[in-house]
Parts: C-alpha cells; structure tokens; sequence
C-alpha cells in the first residue's frame, strides 16, 4: 500500500529496535523525531479536529477512487483489491452508521492494530469530503422496535459477557481493553444493524481478540445482545 512502515507501528517498530542494537544509523532512523514525524502514523485516539460540517461531495469520491477504495472497495462494502490481505479487514460501511466524532478521528489518527493508517497530510476540507462520501455509504436497515423484554436479556447477557472488554457504558474501556491488540468497538460513536452485529457475534473478527461466542450463547441470547448495544450509540458526540 505504499505505507509499509505506518501500518506495521508499533509492533514493528519495536522489532526493529531490538535488531538493530549495536548500529547507530538504523537507531536514528528508528528515533529521531523529524524521521519519524509522518502523517499516516497512526497516534491512539483523541485530539482529531472538528470536521466542517459542509464539504465537496465530488472532492470526497475522486479522494475515495484514489485513497481508499483499494482496501475498503468503491461501494464501500470493505470489498477491495487490498482487502484479502488486511487482518482484520476493512468493516462494511454499507451496514454501520457513525457519529461525526469518530470519523474524525479515525481520519486524524488511523486505527492502532489495523491497517488503517491516518490522513494528517489532507486538509481539514478533505477530511470533511471523506467523511461525507462514508456517511453517503451506510445503507442499515430499519429496524424494528427491540421489545423491553429482548433488551433486558440483551442488557444480562453484555454485563456478564461484553463489559470487561466493552466497558459498563459501551465506551471500548472495560478493564482488558487496554491489553488488546486491537482497540474494542466503541458502541457510542458507531452502530452495526442487528444482522451485522450477530453475524459478529457468530462469526467473530479475524485479526482481533473478538471470537466467535456460538460456544457460550444461545441464539435468543446473540440476538438480544446485538440489539442491546446498539442503544450505546450518540448521533453526536456529546
């Protein structure tokens, strides 16, 4: 993808450190801050720019066709020519909604364990234009109305099975999140359709800690548990 070194940080970083002990030119390389100052380094979350709320929808598709159908594909289904290689893949964007908060930031700074590098080289017009052509992709179904009872068991099933990794609030800051490779979803600035979250639960996320739970769940019990979390989620960040 042209990024090799952004997208393999910091994994890779710190094998390269340990081999290169004993040769001052390769630690520079590896240290020095001007070096290593590129802006598709992916950064953890947080201090991403408001994004301005009006942006060039055209900008935003030649950005897409140039910069990121090739992993995430040119509907935005996570179908690229790329996709196949990436652990874990590009998500589906055709059945996610998300608040403007986290596309933001997931622009700014990239995704920490995944190949998503971040944008910080576009201006904030261009992230704006981005972030519209995402927004344009989500396609989820209408829902049906969760009856109480379905989400009482879905609110059971997540304390004593999602919120050591989840968080009690849906937030991704349950007491292992931060022993994870791969940050875990945060429930309030994005939304699966009930189908996709339990083909989730079903399937898991290859090239995450999230596995399959087909083992400890029934189906009544998936179900309810894909419909509870989705009422984590906030249209806007708050």
């Amino acid at each position: 993808l042209g990024r090799a070194r952004e997208l393999a940080w910091p994994d890779d970083d710190e094998a390269a450190r340990a081999a290169a002990v004993g040769d001052r030119w390769a630690q520079m390389a590896l240290n020095a801050p001007l070096l290593n100052a590129n802006p598709a380094r992916v950064r953890p979350r947080g201090g991403a720019p408001t994004l301005p709320a009006a942006a060039d929808e055209d900008r935003g598709r030649a950005l897409w066709h140039d910069y990121c159908a090739g992993c995430h594909g040119a509907g935005g289904r996570g179908d690229g020519e790329a996709a196949a290689w990436l652990h874990p893949r590009p998500p589906d964007l055709t059945v996610r909604e998300f608040n403007p908060e986290r596309l933001a930031d997931v622009l700014f700074n990239g995704v920490l364990g995944t190949s998503m590098p971040a944008w910080r080289d576009r201006s904030s017009a261009d992230l704006a234009a981005l972030a519209t052509v995402v927004r344009g992709f989500s396609q989820p179904p209408e829902e049906a109305s969760t009856p109480p009872d379905v989400l009482e068991l879905g609110k059971r099933v997540y304390a004593g099975r999602c919120v050591e990794c989840h968080g009690e609030n849906g937030a991704g800051d349950g007491f292992a999140a931060g022993q994870l490779p791969v940050a875990p979803t945060d429930f309030r600035d994005q939304r699966a359709s009930v189908a996709e979250n339990v083909r989730v639960l079903t399937t898991g996320v290859e090239g995450t800690s999230m596995a399959p739970w087909t083992d400890r769940l029934d189906r009544s019990e998936l179900t309810a548990v894909a419909a509870y979390v989705r009422e984590f989620f906030r249209e806007a960040p708050q």
